[in-house]
């Protein structure tokens, strides 16, 4: 609290008075004849009020968001639809995983540098009432479908296996999802036949773009019966004739890892951070100040109050004095400044 005493001056006005406090962005008030007092900020003390509403704001987004959130993961090939079933789940949610989701890999878009797929992306068909819609995912952007995410975070190459028998009986075409470039082999059925075991570029091996990929060369260990039946490197169009039947690379496409996330709350708990920090920066920011002055025929008291006693404020009050009855150096009687200056 800071309190002023001068001498009153010739040419005192209480309605120049208060029009000088609203200049100073005080609302005014004329308790008495001889007084005036003046708040700023007035609603500061609501600040409080606001951010403790924060509070129920955040508790109710974080049990939004622990009951439904739901991380998994499903790993397709270019032209396959995801059937339900997730190949990991990294959080299940209590009130289970997304229901009636139902998408395909149209296309993965890897963008390279230094021959490494980054920037990953692909193209999505979602299926939905009305018809299906592509999207475009990127690691930044990914698609949203209702409160579900669709981010692609991994891609590799797939190997298409046409696998027939000695009668030229289809018995089965798989496209197997090899790992980049490290990590185990990876390992799939021919049938009933025999296994395919396919191994990951080698190292220093660039990853391939579209334009290359049906030319790449991949390393494949066939199995029958835990014997090695063939070993060697197969690209698109080679095939190998085996006692039991023939298996060629019929083509090469991309596979893409979809990290499927369901959750609902971020946007209550987004909204409580925004109402809790509005609430501090309108409580300790804009502070509540007043500002009393008092006359009679022989001195102008000014008294001011605020919740924290600054040097901004100080200047303020000499500002007003100096408006109301002159400079302070010339004209102050007495200034002091009282053991409750600082309040909180």
């Amino acid at each position: 609290e800071r309190d002023h005493v001068a001498a009153m001056p010739d040419d005192w006005s209480a309605g120049e008075a208060a029009r000088t406090l609203r200049g100073y962005g005080y609302a005014v008030q004329r308790p008495g004849e001889h007084s005036l007092f003046g708040v700023k900020h007035r609603t500061a003390p609501l600040g409080f009020l606001l951010f403790h509403m924060s509070f129920f704001l955040l508790c109710a987004g974080g049990v939004a968001l622990y009951y439904t959130r739901f991380a998994g993961t499903v790993v397709l090939t270019e032209g396959q639809s995801f059937d339900g079933a997730f190949s990991d789940v990294q959080r299940h949610a209590p009130t289970g995983p997304p229901r009636d989701l139902r998408f395909s890999l149209v296309e993965v878009e890897p963008r390279f540098e230094d021959g490494e797929p980054v920037h990953l992306g692909a193209r999505l068909r979602i299926e939905r009432a009305g018809g299906a819609v592509e999207v475009a995912s990127r690691v930044n952007h990914p698609p949203r479908w209702g409160s579900t995410t669709l981010l692609v975070n991994e891609a590799g190459l797939a190997p298409v296996f046409w696998v027939q028998d000695r009668d030229g009986f289809t018995v089965d075409r798989i496209a197997v999802p090899v790992r980049t470039a490290t990590g185990r082999p990876t390992e799939a059925p021919l049938g009933d036949l025999a296994r395919v075991v396919v191994f990951p570029l080698e190292a220093g091996q660039d990853f391939p773009g579209r334009d290359r990929l049906q030319a790449t060369r991949l390393r494949v260990l066939v199995l029958r019966e835990e014997r090695p039946e063939f070993e060697g490197t197969l690209a698109v169009g080679d095939a190998v004739d085996l006692p039991w039947g023939t298996v060629a690379l019929h083509e090469m496409r991309y596979w893409a890892m979809v990290r499927v996330i369901r959750e609902r709350g971020g946007g209550i708990l987004i909204a409580g951070f925004v109402v809790g920090i509005s609430g501090l920066v309108w409580r300790l920011v804009l502070h509540r100040r007043e500002i009393a002055v008092t006359w009679d025929a022989d001195e102008v008291r000014l008294v001011g109050r605020s919740e924290y006693l600054t040097r901004h404020f100080d200047r303020e009050l000499d500002a007003i004095q100096d408006t109301l009855t002159g400079p302070a150096g010339t004209t102050s009687i007495d200034a002091t400044v009282s053991g409750d200056a600082r309040r909180t």
